[in-house]
């Protein structure tokens, strides 16, 4: 028998007692925890990181980033005359139709507009998605589309991402659905009348929707997002659904996940 003898500061250099713990590639939250042969995922306390240096949940060192060089995918401010840009530089395929610009630097939508961006499919949405707008909302339909991975001319029901308006309850409806969970589907009431602010992140262990200061969150949520071959698409899915209103700041990530809600 070899007896092992271990400093307790020099733990996972000496003795490699990381065996049954190891990082969550892409989140520092979390970390895998080995039981009975099976990789579980387990949560850090708030405000620590995995460490793997130390083997366990500690405070970050000084100078860490969270989310280093996370750089949106595709990001509208609707500043200017219309064509619009997309000022992220991604070189997005992306469609824009009867969408106008505003005096204050928005977009104005009516139940015919809608953005299509096409480059935003199931063969770039996986693991980590997150999508941040503000709108106002005017009158319209019951049921408004504000963004969804649906096919054009179908409701959302088959979408894996999908945030839309319940205009008759003032609720911001949120539709997430991978592989490996059910679906997520949670409503989170909106301010008629004034701007309101509109956060989906999902980072591949977890998924938050937000609109204002009101959150709701599914800690335990895994998988690959649904592949869609149909593009994002911004304003309407079918004739009946199309949103009436203003929308600005648009922004949205697919390689990385940023926090906080649009300002």
């Amino acid at each position: 028998m070899i007896l092992r003898i271990c400093i307790t500061v020099f733990l996972c250099a000496v003795c490699n007692v990381c065996d049954d713990r190891q990082k969550v590639e892409g989140n520092f939250h979390y970390y895998y925890r080995m039981v009975h042969k099976r990789a579980l995922i387990r949560p850090c306390p708030d405000g620590t990181i995995f460490r793997e240096e130390l083997c366990r949940c500690d405070y970050p060192p000084t100078g860490f980033q969270d989310h280093p060089a996370c750089h949106p995918k595709f990001e509208m401010t609707f500043d200017g005359n219309s064509p619009f840009e997309d000022v992220s530089n991604s070189g997005n395929d992306f469609e824009i139709f009867h969408i106008q610009p505003t005096a204050n630097g928005t977009g104005q939508f009516y139940d015919k507009s809608i953005m299509i961006i096409k480059t935003l499919n199931g063969s770039t949405m996986g693991y980590k998605f997150a999508a941040h707008l503000k709108f106002i909302a005017r009158e319209g339909s019951d049921r408004m589309v504000l963004l969804s991975d649906c096919l054009h001319g179908n409701d959302g029901d088959s979408s894996s991402v999908d945030i839309r308006l319940h205009t008759r309850n003032s609720e911001v409806v949120f539709r997430v659905h991978t592989y490996s969970s059910p679906l997520w589907h949670v409503q989170i009431p909106y301010k008629r009348n004034e701007w309101n602010m509109v956060s989906l992140i999902y980072e591949g262990t977890k998924v938050k929707a937000s609109v204002n200061k009101s959150e709701k969150t599914n800690p335990v949520f895994f998988g690959s997002l649904r592949r869609r071959q149909a593009g994002l698409v911004i304003g309407k899915c079918s004739e009946n659904d199309g949103f009436t209103g203003e929308i600005d700041d648009l922004v949205i990530f697919t390689d990385c996940v940023v926090y906080g809600t649009v300002v």
